[in-house]
């Protein structure tokens, strides 16, 4: 018998697994081509919520090098059956037609989510993973898909959230027993890393930490569903916790209300009604204790020794509807209400995405955004490469030729603003442009032109001195239109006063709003999130 190829171990200097041969004696064929038995102890079932993340679990599952994924929905104890045989012998046949290699086997199916528990006393040694999710994005999720089985009762709220208690209810019947594990989705979006441990400590894999970073980087679903962009007609459609908030109509939150079982449900793990919003999470900063930073403390590096510190910046990279610029002007009159301090950073008075405005329309903004916000400064957010080098030109040094004129660019830029009465002292990198192939706006070069005008380069100067000397940085950034949270110190939630009484004195937040490209008022939903301190996933019985 020929021996496939098929997918072996795990190559942290390639970051992927690298291919091998089935040996032989190993599943699949002996030395004389005898199928061999497979061992139930090294499979793994992954079930849960339809539309809960089923997929998504069991290919990070089947990242570990140690873990062969049967592909498909292997639907095997809907009957009850009792023959164990019977079943091992189907998931034998799986493995050698798909040929798969283990030593241990994945599969998922929500659809045997209902019968988890017959499912765990009959195969006691081997192990299930359960997926549930906030109810209210599984059935969003059905909703908004478009494959076929998503539509009829399945997309109204009633008969999703029928199907949805029976296997939830499948799993109240498992929970006491020692060989499942209950996760949630939102652990697994949020906390990605810790939450994969346990998931692999439960199983009985080997962990170790460049494994599990590379385990991420393939799989978090920031990147597998293009952050906040929809897809309808994918199975990943979207890669956001909390998406209820944009699509749940009235009517259907009214229904969740009325439901004591899902309101039970909610309560039990954690699935509340409150919606985040930039105004909600800057009061909880500023209730918590959080000290904005003027620009002037900025430049200084002054930093609050007993209390986190909040650098709250503003990238304007749009104007050309009224929608965007009364989004700048509402952040503008929030942050002066609250007393908070904030830089507004301007692209070049001439950029296209500030038509059809005039310049004088743009600095009338300026103007109006210092009367709501008299604490908050303005600066410049530099552009001066992208209309020099396109991202896909190839990577030049100083003496590439264009460079002069990128130069003159800048300056002719910075007297523009001048005329009009604004100076500048900090610029920001409008992203850095190319992917940070050189030249780009944070370069050198433009850095140096700068620091000739009085201007300091916020990403790669200042914001490097600051960072050296605080006891824990975090980033909040709305890039992507869904809100991304990185090295939070813990679990707290982003609005929530008490989450940032929690951080060490000493401490900086960078939080980066675009407010005219995202609607101000609109409750966010939640993107990418890597905590500081790890949560842990929550266990049978739980």
């Amino acid at each position: 018998m020929m021996e496939p190829a098929v997918g072996g171990k795990y190559d942290p200097a390639a970051g992927r697994r690298t291919k091998q041969r089935r040996c032989p004696g190993e599943f699949g064929s002996g030395g004389d081509g005898e199928v061999i038995a497979v061992d139930m102890a090294r499979m793994i079932f992954v079930t849960g919520f339809a539309r809960g993340g089923t997929s998504w679990l069991r290919d990070c599952i089947a990242f570990h090098p140690d873990v062969g994924k049967i592909p498909g929905e292997m639907v095997l104890f809907r009957d009850h059956s009792a023959d164990r045989e019977g079943i091992a012998r189907q998931i034998e046949q799986a493995i050698i037609k798909k040929e798969v290699s283990g030593p241990y086997y994945v599969n998922k199916a929500p659809a045997n989510a209902p019968h988890v528990g017959h499912a765990c006393r009959l195969f006691p040694e081997s192990k299930f993973i359960f997926i549930i999710r906030d109810p209210r994005d599984v059935f969003i999720s059905h909703k908004r898909g478009k494959q076929k089985w998503m539509g009829g009762e399945n997309s109204r709220v009633a008969g999703c959230m029928k199907k949805t208690r029976l296997y939830y209810e499948g799993y109240l019947q498992a929970r006491d027993e020692p060989n499942i594990l209950l996760v949630t989705y939102e652990q697994l979006h949020q906390d990605f890393h810790a939450t994969i441990k346990v998931v692999f400590e439960f199983i009985g894999l080997r962990i170790d930490k460049t494994l599990v970073d590379a385990c991420y980087e393939k799989n978090n679903f920031w990147n597998l569903a293009s952050r906040n962009v929809e897809d309808r007609d994918k199975g990943r459609r979207k890669g956001v916790v909390g998406d209820w908030v944009n699509f749940l109509t009235h009517r259907e939150e009214a229904w969740y209300h009325k439901q004591r079982y899902w309101r039970d449900f909610m309560a039990q793990f954690g699935y509340d009604w409150r919606k985040v919003t930039y105004e909600s999470i800057l009061k909880a900063m500023k209730e918590g204790g959080v000290i904005p930073m003027t620009e002037d403390m900025i430049l200084e590096g002054q930093l609050h020794p007993d209390r986190p510190s909040l650098i709250l910046l503003h990238d304007i990279d749009l104007l050309t509807t009224p929608e965007s610029r009364q989004g700048v002007l509402d952040i503008a009159r929030i942050e002066g209400e609250l007393g908070m301090a904030s830089m507004f950073d301007f692209l070049p008075l001439d950029d296209a995405r500030y038509q059809p405005l005039q310049p004088r329309d743009i600095v009338e903004i300026i103007h109006q955004i210092r009367e709501l916000s008299p604490r908050s400064g303005i600066g410049l957010h530099l552009n001066a490469t992208e209309r020099f080098f396109p991202i896909d030109a190839p990577e030049a040094d100083e003496s590439h030729e264009l460079i002069p004129e990128a130069i003159a660019c800048l300056h002719h830029q910075i007297e523009q603003y001048r005329e009009h009465g604004i100076e500048f002292r900090l610029a920001t990198a409008h992203g850095y442009g190319r992917r940070d192939l050189e030249p780009n706006n944070a370069s050198a070069v433009f850095r140096t032109e700068l620091g000739r005008r009085g201007i300091r380069m916020f990403d790669k100067d200042v914001r490097r001195g600051i960072n050296k000397r605080v006891t824990h940085k975090a980033r909040l950034d709305d890039v992507g239109g869904a809100l991304s949270v990185r090295l939070f110190p813990h679990a707290g939630r982003v609005d929530d006063a008490e989450s940032y009484r929690r951080f060490p004195g000493g401490s900086v937040i960078h939080f980066l709003i675009h407010p005219g490209n995202y609607p101000i008022h609109k409750p966010l939903t939640l993107g990418l999130r890597m905590n500081r301190l790890p949560r842990t996933a929550v266990r049978a019985g739980a």
